[in-house]
């Protein structure tokens, strides 16, 4: 399964659409869960930290794909957030 999440605004606003696209998302299949439940962690930690109206953009994608020569689970996790002065 993949899941992607994004969006571009304020800190109050942009914690709160982020957050609304992790709970919609789905579950995904370990170790993908355990990705992207840190991916989102990460994500609200890194909003908290900046000032109250900070300009923000987010984008993060994840997916999880069996690796050909082992047969085992491989994580693919991409975590982006950029500050706007």
């Amino acid at each position: 399964m993949s899941w992607s999440v994004s969006a571009r605004g304020q800190t109050p606003g942009i914690a709160a659409e982020i957050e609304r696209q992790f709970e919609g998302s789905g579950q995904c299949v370990e170790p993908e869960e355990t990705s992207k439940q840190a991916a989102r962690k990460i994500i609200a930690d890194t909003i908290a930290m900046q000032g109250i109206m900070q300009k923000l953009t987010v984008s993060a994608y994840g997916s999880q794909v069996k690796n050909p020569t082992t047969s085992s689970p491989a994580v693919s996790l991409s975590i982006i957030v950029t500050a706007e002065f």
